[in-house]
């Protein structure tokens, strides 16, 4: 995810976590994650 995404290793940890959960939608105001919209749901305000 790293490599895929650009993100740092916590944001990673993060969303590997939600991906073992079967967690698909994510609300943040981390700006980052937005990289990862491709496999997940990024809401952001």
């Amino acid at each position: 995810m790293i490599g895929r995404y650009g993100l740092d290793t916590s944001d990673c940890l993060i969303l590997m976590e939600a991906a073992r959960l079967g967690v698909r939608s994510v609300v943040t105001m981390d700006r980052d994650l937005l990289r990862a919209q491709s496999d997940f749901d990024i809401y952001t305000w």
